[in-house]
């Protein structure tokens, strides 16, 4: 841990990577909060929120970090939909290698902490790999929700197998920041080489713009045959670049992370920076063929390849389009373009006849339709 950090003020790059985190989790705890059967149980028997590079909790000014963000917004949801809320146990599991941080930690949750016993917090001072092992049990236990948050500073504790058995433990969300600038800078040395198989000379051909997509791009297919979503979004820090990953298996959880990335990027859903170089970045341009980004041009090519070759069902389409980067008010606006120019058809799975305009059925999975391409040419839109 980088003790020096906690002692300054975060600065804007680091305050929105902890805006990320809190209109995720602002998202996310609904979720599972109000998740009932129709006898009125709950679903879950255990929410879980392990952040394990906690530090003090604030920065040099009182600022929030992650773990005062993630009490301050369960306090806040069970404050304003207790009637919404099941009876769901709440634990919170803070960690940091420097036990001074824990013991300020401990100070701020206690002067911060909703005054009911309604949610339960766990401190330890531990090494990740170590803490990691002794939590996977309670991860994997059926009935647990669990939301984890690995905030380190570099990238030697976070690896494609630590997210793969975070993935097998169930209903599991992981949010990993990592700083594509230091993967650049070590990629070549022996001990970055025994971590990640990432060549050196390839990575020299990404535009550095792009490094953190790479990277993101880099643990997707380390991920083998999981049936993994995985979403960056990158931030730029004067020269340097990092950001968040996010990886679930849940298409929910990826709809809810991506509707944060938009939120931030109304253009590439991406980063804080203009990522693709695109001319409409900053307002209109004066000519219409460029004010379309390009991830959503390309984007439009690549949804109706994959509807001409595979025919999907909405539930296939929708983890098709989430895999891309496009949550589902996104991608309905695109097929809706699609729709309007002639380039698609939805038809009810069952009796073969056209569905209703505009209706795709993506997050709709007891509706079953099929996407059709019509007039099909590869350079055509």
């Amino acid at each position: 841990m980088n003790k020096k950090f906690h002692k300054e003020v975060f600065d804007q790059p680091t305050q929105l990577k902890l805006d990320i985190f809190r209109k995720y989790i602002r998202e996310w705890l609904p979720v599972f909060l109000s998740k009932k059967y129709a006898n009125g149980s709950a679903v879950f028997k255990q929410i879980n929120l392990y952040d394990y590079f906690a530090g003090p909790g604030t920065d040099a000014k009182g600022t929030f970090g992650s773990p005062l963000i993630i009490q301050e917004e369960v306090k806040a949801f069970c404050a304003a939909k207790s009637a919404l809320k099941a009876d769901v146990p709440v634990k919170m599991l803070f960690n940091d290698i420097e036990e001074e941080f824990i013991e300020e930690l401990k100070q701020n949750v206690a002067s911060h902490r909703c005054q009911k016993n309604c949610c339960s917090f766990e401190f330890s001072a531990k090494p990740f790999q170590e803490l990691l092992s002794d939590h996977l049990p309670e991860m994997r236990q059926k009935g647990h929700a669990n939301l984890i948050l690995l905030d380190q500073f570099g990238v030697k504790e976070v690896s494609p197998e630590i997210i793969r058995s975070l993935l097998d433990c169930g209903t599991t969300d992981i949010m990993f920041f990592i700083s594509s600038s230091y993967i650049n800078r070590f990629v070549a040395t022996v001990e970055f080489q025994n971590r990640f198989s990432i060549d050196p000379a390839q990575l020299k051909d990404i535009e550095y713009n792009a490094i953190h997509r790479f990277i993101c791009e880099y643990f997707r297919s380390s991920l083998g045959g999981t049936d993994a979503l995985v979403a960056p979004f990158s931030i730029k820090k004067g020269r340097n670049i990092y950001g968040v990953i996010f990886a679930s298996r849940d298409m929910l959880g990826m709809e809810k992370f991506l509707k944060v990335c938009w939120t931030l990027d109304a253009i590439a859903g991406s980063a804080n920076y203009n990522i693709d170089n695109e001319i409409c970045y900053k307002g209109d341009s004066l000519f219409a063929e460029f004010n379309k980004p390009t991830r959503v041009s390309v984007f439009e090519q690549d949804i109706l390849n994959f509807i001409q070759t595979a025919r999907p069902d909405n539930t296939a389409l929708y983890r098709f389009c989430l895999g891309n980067g496009f949550h589902s008010s996104k991608a309905n606006d695109i097929l809706g373009e699609l729709q309007d120019k002639g380039r698609i058809e939805v038809r009810d799975a069952g009796s073969g006849g056209l569905a209703r305009k505009k209706s795709f059925y993506l997050k709709e999975p007891q509706r079953l339709v099929v996407y059709e391409a019509k007039q099909w040419q590869q350079d055509l839109l």
